[in-house]
């Protein structure tokens, strides 16, 4: 904080004696850091020019090139990056609000989009602002021109209630281990079920294990699983009555790995500190069907997020809201679906003429004849590649979404 103020206080000395003649833009403090900005594999997805509104993309597209149009800053003020067939490095001062970048060498090998690479290597030069937002770069030039980044192998970025929404079901213990690097596979009946109402229950050969007087409820965020035990008649004790687990998922949504970080189990699992667990997905009996698909036109929109919204329209039926970037001349969309035994597969198809842009469109269709409880595998594609893939729980007040 102590660099800020000095860098603040000089700002302001430098307005006093020069008036008007001082530059906010200008004033770079070379010892600010910016983790969000820095340590952050960026991936060019438009460029975008804020006067007009137009977006035009850099070719060829992040979907057929995943390693072209990106940008990493390096805490030593240092970048490097790539286009398409060239790439870079240099330095760069970072202000609160303001950057200067430096190339100091740029490969030049011909390259059949080297309009794109010029738009992109060529503006580098003239960045002088920046804002991260929402999972999202942006780097200004021209005043209202800017350059829009997104990580480039970040997963999908959800808020609590989506986190709540991939645990919610209901999990078998398939391994355990004192290190996650000697995990023991064991055969077991042991199943732990995570309610939408926030309580567990914990099952074993089928019958549900409770002790009177005891409940059990959780919580969970982006890293950790809250267990909390609350005995009835007795204060709670959190050193403990609470439990914490780090957690992750496999890329699906249907395994899961807790290593325990606090609370007292030594008497239970001497060792043990990782347990896997299997999502118990649902057979279908009944295929779930689709109906009331609709789409909206071009959306003229400068904010290019995609994303999947879902939430329970009756006892039976999930309502999605699908978000996509589509070809801005597009004439048609389809929503096509494919059940399978243990969920959907459901492919988002737009058909019209080939366009050197991108528009955001809404999707709507229901997903009906679900089973309140049952957990489905839902993946999502566009012209068949996939998008997400998610195990979902039905329950009457899910209300979710996913952000691509």
């Amino acid at each position: 904080m102590k660099k800020i103020k000095l860098f603040f206080a000089a700002f302001v000395l430098c307005c006093f004696f020069m008036g008007s003649s001082c530059d906010r833009e200008s004033v770079v403090d070379l010892e600010i850091s910016n983790p969000a900005l820095q340590g952050i594999r960026w991936q060019l997805i438009a460029f975008v020019d804020e006067a007009t509104g137009s977006v035009t993309l850099p070719l060829p597209e992040s979907e057929t090139c995943d390693d072209c149009f990106r940008i990493y800053f390096n805490t030593d003020k240092t970048f490097d990056g790539k286009a398409f067939a060239n790439s870079f490095t240099g330095t760069y001062e970072l202000g609160l609000s303001t950057i200067r970048i430096t190339p100091t060498m740029v490969t030049k090998i011909l390259s059949k989009y080297e309009d794109s690479e010029s738009l992109y290597i060529d503006n580098l030069t003239e960045i002088q602002s920046f804002s991260v937002t929402d999972n999202e770069l942006r780097l200004y030039y021209k005043k209202q021109n800017y350059l829009l980044f997104k990580p480039y192998d970040s997963e999908s970025v959800v808020d609590l209630e989506t986190y709540k929404s991939h645990i919610v079901g209901k999990w078998k213990l398939i391994a355990e281990g004192a290190s996650e690097n000697d995990m023991h596979p064991i055969e077991s009946d042991n199943y732990v079920e995570y309610r939408e109402d926030d309580k567990i229950k914990y099952y074993n050969s089928g019958v549900i294990v409770e002790q009177p007087g005891l409940s059990v409820q959780y919580k969970i965020d982006s890293k950790s699983l809250y267990h909390y035990y609350y005995f009835d008649g007795e204060n709670f004790d959190e050193d403990t009555q609470m439990h914490v687990y780090d957690y992750k998922f496999n890329k699906t949504y249907d395994e899961l790995t807790l290593e325990h970080v606090k609370g007292v189990v030594e008497d239970i699992y001497p060792i043990m500190r990782f347990f896997t667990y299997k999502k118990e997905i649902t057979k279908n009996n009944q295929a779930p069907l689709i109906s009331d698909i609709s789409y909206s036109s071009c959306k003229n929109e400068l904010v290019l997020e995609e994303y999947i919204k879902y939430y329970a329209a009756n006892d039976s039926t999930l309502r999605f809201e699908h978000k996509q970037l589509f070809n801005c001349a597009m004439d048609s969309c389809a929503v096509k679906m494919e059940p399978t035994t243990e969920g959907v597969v459901i492919d988002v198809l737009d058909y019209g003429n080939s366009a050197n842009c991108i528009c955001p469109v809404i999707v709507n269709y229901d997903i009906t004849s679900l089973k309140e409880g049952n957990t489905y595998l839902f993946t999502f594609r566009r012209h068949a590649q996939e998008l997400h893939t998610s195990t979902i729980t039905f329950t009457a007040n899910i209300n979710s979404i996913i952000k691509l």
